[in-house]
């Protein structure tokens, strides 16, 4: 993919996140009247790891036997974080925000292949100012409220999301090399 492309594809996602701020609390009552909402973040959830599991295949080139333990353990660690998770919309927001700090790593892969541990760095702070600036926003939308809890929560997700990226890529390059 182009690197404007890229660009495109991580400000459209991270568009919808915040997009979802506004209507989140409607559409979680909405699910939860309807007995659909523990079905509705487990299918989340289970799309964002198959298209992990893809992204494992065509974008890391690695076996399908690792691919599937990767995906399979970054998605029982997830899902224990999840489970211990009171709101619905904090499930939402640690998926949003632990696909949004791979995804910034990919778009900057579009510009240079071979990054900086500064700029590593400088990607986690982004990912992390990102969604703590979902709170920020929260703090003006008048059914939405700014919860220090919730910071860590999407802060920690993209941290997560950027060592489950150094995970994946660490494994790829070890299985690489066994070739």
């Amino acid at each position: 993919m182009k690197p404007k492309s890229r660009v495109l594809l991580a400000t459209f996602y991270l568009f919808c996140c915040y997009a979802f701020i506004f209507v989140a609390r409607d559409v979680v009552l909405f699910l939860r009247d309807r007995n659909l909402l523990r079905l509705t973040v487990a299918v989340i959830g289970v799309l964002a790891l198959a298209g992990l599991y893809k992204t494992i295949i065509s974008q890391w080139r690695v076996s399908r036997k690792l691919a599937v333990q990767l995906v399979l353990g970054i998605g029982v660690f997830y899902g224990c974080a999840l489970y211990y998770m009171e709101r619905p919309e904090e499930r939402f927001h640690y998926i949003q925000y632990g696909l949004l700090s791979p995804l910034i790593i990919y778009t900057a892969h579009g510009f240079s292949k071979k990054l900086s541990s500064l700029s590593y760095g400088l990607l986690a702070v982004l990912s992390m100012v990102l969604g703590a600036g979902d709170e920020v926003i929260q703090s003006f939308v008048p059914s939405r409220v700014f919860e220090w809890k919730d910071v860590f929560f999407n802060v920690s997700a993209a941290a997560l999301g950027m060592f489950f990226y150094f995970l994946v890529r660490y494994f790829a390059k070890k299985e690489s090399k066994k070739r």
